[in-house]
Protein backbone atom coordinates (compact mmCIF):
# COMPACT_ATOMS: atom_id res chain seq x y z
CA UNK A 1 0.00 0.00 0.00
CA UNK A 2 2.71 2.41 1.14
CA UNK A 3 4.62 1.60 -2.24
CA UNK A 4 1.15 3.14 -4.35
CA UNK A 5 0.58 5.84 -2.60
CA UNK A 6 3.77 7.05 -3.40
CA UNK A 7 3.39 5.66 -7.04
CA UNK A 8 0.29 7.95 -6.96
CA UNK A 9 1.77 10.61 -5.81
CA UNK A 10 4.39 11.13 -8.26
CA UNK A 11 2.01 10.57 -11.08
CA UNK A 12 -0.54 13.68 -9.77
CA UNK A 13 3.03 15.40 -9.58
CA UNK A 14 4.34 14.73 -13.18
CA UNK A 15 0.56 15.03 -15.03
CA UNK A 16 -1.32 17.53 -12.50
CA UNK A 17 1.57 19.52 -11.22
CA UNK A 18 -0.29 19.30 -7.75
CA UNK A 19 3.11 18.35 -6.20
CA UNK A 20 4.68 20.83 -3.45
CA UNK A 21 5.81 24.00 -4.15
CA UNK A 22 9.58 24.81 -4.46
CA UNK A 23 11.39 27.34 -2.57
CA UNK A 24 14.40 29.23 -3.15
CA UNK A 25 16.66 30.31 0.30
CA UNK A 26 19.99 31.45 0.20
CA UNK A 27 22.54 31.87 3.28
CA UNK A 28 26.52 32.29 4.38
CA UNK A 29 28.96 29.70 5.42
CA UNK A 30 31.24 29.78 8.05
CA UNK A 31 34.01 27.39 9.22
CA UNK A 32 36.25 28.44 11.99
CA UNK A 33 33.99 31.61 11.85
CA UNK A 34 35.24 32.59 8.61
CA UNK A 35 33.94 32.07 5.06
CA UNK A 36 34.18 29.31 3.45
CA UNK A 37 35.88 30.14 0.52
CA UNK A 38 34.12 27.36 -2.22
CA UNK A 39 32.59 24.47 -1.70
CA UNK A 40 29.28 22.43 -1.90
CA UNK A 41 26.00 22.32 -0.37
CA UNK A 42 23.76 19.12 -1.17
CA UNK A 43 20.24 18.92 -0.02
CA UNK A 44 18.57 15.37 -0.33
CA UNK A 45 15.06 14.67 1.40
CA UNK A 46 15.07 13.00 4.75
CA UNK A 47 13.12 9.74 4.92
CA UNK A 48 13.74 9.02 8.47
CA UNK A 49 11.69 12.22 9.25
CA UNK A 50 9.06 12.07 6.72
CA UNK A 51 10.35 13.36 3.66
CA UNK A 52 9.72 10.53 0.84
CA UNK A 53 8.49 13.47 -1.68
CA UNK A 54 10.88 16.03 -1.77
CA UNK A 55 13.05 17.67 -4.14
CA UNK A 56 16.97 17.50 -4.22
CA UNK A 57 19.63 19.48 -5.11
CA UNK A 58 22.60 21.05 -4.87
CA UNK A 59 23.98 24.63 -4.71
CA UNK A 60 27.66 26.43 -5.24
CA UNK A 61 29.01 27.79 -2.37
CA UNK A 62 31.68 30.95 -3.47
CA UNK A 63 33.05 33.10 -1.00
CA UNK A 64 31.28 32.15 1.67
CA UNK A 65 27.65 32.38 0.28
CA UNK A 66 25.56 30.52 -1.52
CA UNK A 67 21.70 30.58 -3.41
CA UNK A 68 19.06 28.53 -4.24
CA UNK A 69 16.37 30.32 -6.47
CA UNK A 70 13.15 28.80 -6.63
CA UNK A 71 13.37 27.87 -10.00
CA UNK A 72 16.07 25.08 -8.86
CA UNK A 73 14.72 24.96 -5.00
CA UNK A 74 13.52 22.07 -2.67
CA UNK A 75 10.03 21.44 -1.89
CA UNK A 76 10.54 21.83 1.88
CA UNK A 77 10.32 19.76 4.79
CA UNK A 78 13.24 17.62 6.57
CA UNK A 79 16.35 17.68 4.90
CA UNK A 80 19.79 16.10 5.14
CA UNK A 81 22.69 19.02 4.38
CA UNK A 82 25.94 17.93 3.88
CA UNK A 83 28.67 20.69 3.10
CA UNK A 84 31.90 19.69 1.56
CA UNK A 85 34.78 21.62 0.14
CA UNK A 86 37.70 19.97 -1.90
CA UNK A 87 40.44 20.40 -4.03
CA UNK A 88 42.03 18.38 -7.22
CA UNK A 89 46.04 17.84 -6.13
CA UNK A 90 48.43 16.53 -9.00
CA UNK A 91 50.79 13.88 -8.01
CA UNK A 92 52.90 12.47 -10.32
CA UNK A 93 52.35 9.29 -9.97
CA UNK A 94 48.67 8.08 -10.39
CA UNK A 95 47.57 11.73 -12.03
CA UNK A 96 46.28 12.63 -9.04
CA UNK A 97 43.87 12.84 -6.40
CA UNK A 98 40.86 14.83 -4.66
CA UNK A 99 41.63 16.27 -0.81
CA UNK A 100 39.07 17.38 1.34
CA UNK A 101 39.73 21.30 2.70
CA UNK A 102 37.34 20.75 5.33
CA UNK A 103 35.33 17.36 6.94
CA UNK A 104 32.37 16.80 5.06
CA UNK A 105 29.53 18.46 7.12
CA UNK A 106 26.18 17.01 7.75
CA UNK A 107 22.93 17.60 9.59
CA UNK A 108 19.18 17.55 9.22
CA UNK A 109 17.21 20.49 9.13
CA UNK A 110 13.50 21.23 8.65
CA UNK A 111 12.59 23.82 5.59
CA UNK A 112 9.27 25.40 6.57
CA UNK A 113 7.19 27.79 3.60
CA UNK A 114 8.96 30.81 5.38
CA UNK A 115 12.38 30.00 5.85
CA UNK A 116 14.06 32.46 3.22
CA UNK A 117 17.40 32.18 4.69
CA UNK A 118 20.08 29.27 6.21
CA UNK A 119 23.05 29.92 7.62
CA UNK A 120 25.68 27.57 8.17
CA UNK A 121 28.34 27.84 11.17
CA UNK A 122 30.70 24.64 10.62
CA UNK A 123 32.58 23.59 13.62
CA UNK A 124 36.48 22.56 13.56
CA UNK A 125 36.74 19.22 14.70
CA UNK A 126 40.55 18.13 16.47
CA UNK A 127 42.52 15.44 14.55
CA UNK A 128 42.28 12.37 16.63
CA UNK A 129 46.03 11.56 17.19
Amino acid sequence: MKYFLILLSLICITIAGCGPKLQGFSGKVNYDGKPLPDGVITFTPDAEKGNLMGASNLAVVKDGEYKLPVSQGISGGWYKVTVESSKWVEDGEDGGKEVHNIPPYNFSHEFKPEDKTLDIEIPVTKSKK
